[in-house]
């Protein structure tokens, strides 16, 4: 099937797009192998096992299949070791270890012997049963590992490189953000293993146009982007006269000043002319190692690349826009530039022209006009008296009172409204939430009577925030990733099935690698308002949120903040 592009499902899902012989008909791909993921190719091969009315492809696991054919029982491979992590069910530490070719996972027990960045040599001792690597290392006949790529084990070939990438200089910058990218190269797809240059100087422009139509940024080539390895560009200059579609085909020079021509020439063909005036490109170079450095400013109009397609920075992933997305990116834009006028004093007028303050009003209504929050939030729904209190103490012992308690060792004191049989109780921890319903602290708890069982976590963990819920609320959750991006997102409370006890695990929030910061409830009366903020079950581990820097989301972000300031 033909590749036409990488897209989100409502639920925030990506799939790959795909046609066949019929363009007119669309299918969806989910779940696709690394190296084809991030490479796109051209053509997509995948065993169907059928196709739902939506469009969407169950297909057998092709993994097995290729990882078959691309390595061999009982030979010896080079892998670099990309993160170390924890199973999310067993807790095992594994590696997750990267190729040319795709990641694998390699379990280990004891010590860490690698750490994030290291190469090493393993043999593929075998495949599961879907296919995936059975890695172990490679040992002397005295059964002790054997050392990286010592001669005696790997070919010379395997040997040069691992000594070679030992040896590269580390920059000193950040991990990728809102306003960093690394890139390797302007000429191999990641995943490939041939040169395209075509084809990844487009990925580049995407970056470079989304930083111009987001916050600006600063984009390095010729950097690894886990290892921050200065892999240099001089791989790249001998194929800058290969893209028969430049007009200036075979007038580059192989140097530095030949890849910032190639990179300005492309620009000018696929970006309007602003774009070039935006852009800084600098070369730097460390132990020989040649890199470059384009330092990219924010756009005050939209920079479309190819003439429609509209890219906008969302964290350190690039984001088309689509639709309505576009013309509130647009709106967004032109308020900015409004409010830029707004600031001048010095604007020379004609004669017989409006006076500069009336002009200044009218602008200024019309951006109060476009940013509006409806002034009239809906009215929520009356809570009524309060019946009693939840009184939870530092030590973990709890109880029912009518009262508020002015004892020191209180940790949170929670309002039980009458009529509320059917509610839950929520205890939101920092990344996942556990609800009990609020008949169970009935059981038993005769209102002032010291509970000695404790009402947190077996694990020890205390909750960050406690709430009683109607069924119907939403749980907002404000959290910040290993990235330091800031997200929200809502879940409904009815998403989780309420455990028998309050120390129980509960279900995650957010992924492992983000933390929430704050918690707050909002009614089911504001639903319609802030939908496109609100994270289905399925996808609870799986989607931070919404970014709070969104421009596509931002009036409901603003929303939802008016709200729960109210």
């Amino acid at each position: 099937m033909k590749v036409v592009d990488i897209r989100k499902d409502s639920a925030g899902h990506d799939y790959i797009t795909l046609h066949d012989e019929d363009p007119s008909k669309e299918y969806r791909v989910y779940n696709i192998l690394k190296c084809q993921y991030e490479s796109l190719p051209e053509t997509l091969y995948v065993t169907v096992k059928s196709i739902d009315v939506f469009g969407k492809i169950k297909f057998q696991q092709d993994e097995a299949r290729l990882n078959r054919e691309h390595y061999q029982k009982g030979k010896l491979y080079a892998f670099e070791v990309a993160e170390v992590k924890e199973d999310f069910h067993t807790k095992d530490t594994f590696y997750v270890l990267e190729d040319d070719f795709t990641t694998h996972r390699m379990f280990f027990k004891g010590e860490q012997k690698y750490q994030v960045g290291d190469s090493c040599v393993l043999e593929v001792a075998g495949f599961n049963d879907r296919g995936n690597l059975k890695l172990k290392e490679v040992t002397h006949a005295d059964k002790k590992p054997v050392e990286k790529a010592v001669k005696d084990v790997v070919d010379n070939t395997e040997d040069k490189l691992a000594v070679l990438w030992k040896s590269l200089p580390v920059l000193n910058v950040g991990d990728e953000s809102q306003t960093l990218e690394l890139k390797t190269s302007i000429v191999f797809p990641p995943g490939e293993g041939k040169a395209n240059i075509g084809k990844q100087l487009y990925t580049v422009l995407k970056e470079l146009t989304a930083f111009m139509n987001t916050d600006g940024g600063t984009l390095y080539i010729g950097i690894h982007d886990r290892t921050k390895k200065v892999i240099g560009i001089e791989g790249d200059y001998k194929y800058l006269n290969d893209d028969e579609e430049d007009d200036y085909n075979g007038c580059y020079k192989e140097d530095k000043d030949g890849y910032e021509l190639k990179i300005r020439n492309t620009m000018d063909k696929l970006c309007p002319s602003l774009a070039n005036s935006l852009t800084t490109i600098s070369f730097e170079s460390m132990k020989g190692n040649d890199y470059c450095k384009i330092d990219v400013k924010p756009a005050r109009r939209p920079i479309f690349l190819s003439g429609t397609q509209l890219y906008v920075r969302q964290g350190n992933r690039v984001k088309l826009l689509k639709g309505d997305e576009i013309t509130f990116f647009i709106t967004e834009r032109m308020s900015i530039s409004i409010k830029d006028i707004l600031d001048t004093d010095g604007i020379q007028m004609g004669n017989g022209s409006m006076d500069i303050d009336k002009i200044k009003q009218i602008m200024r209504s019309l951006i109060n006009e476009r940013r509006a929050i409806p002034k009239d939030l809906p009215k929520p729904k009356s809570l009524g008296e309060i019946d009693y209190w939840i009184i939870w103490y530092q030590n973990g012992t709890w109880k029912r009172s009518r009262q508020q308690s002015p004892e020191k060792e209180v940790y949170m004191q929670v309002p039980v409204y009458k009529n509320l049989n059917t509610s839950l109780v929520a205890f939101c921890y920092e990344t996942r939430v556990n609800t009990v319903k609020l008949n169970e602290f009935k059981k038993g708890a005769n209102m002032n009577k010291l509970q000695t069982k404790k009402w947190w976590s077996k694990s020890g963990e205390i909750p960050k925030q406690i709430y009683v819920m109607e069924p119907t609320d939403f749980i907002v959750g404000y959290s910040i990733d290993s990235n330091n991006i800031e997200y929200v997102k809502l879940h409904a409370i009815s998403d989780y099935k309420p455990s028998s006890t309050a120390g129980a695990q509960g279900g995650a929030f957010v992924p492992d690698n983000t933390r929430i910061e704050t918690y707050a409830v909002l009614g089911a009366e504001h639903k319609k308002k802030i939908e496109h903020l609100i994270v289905k079950k399925a996808d609870r581990s799986k989607i931070a949120g919404t970014p709070l820097s969104s421009p596509t989301h931002k009036e409901e972000i603003e929303y939802l903040e008016k709200v729960l300031k109210n």
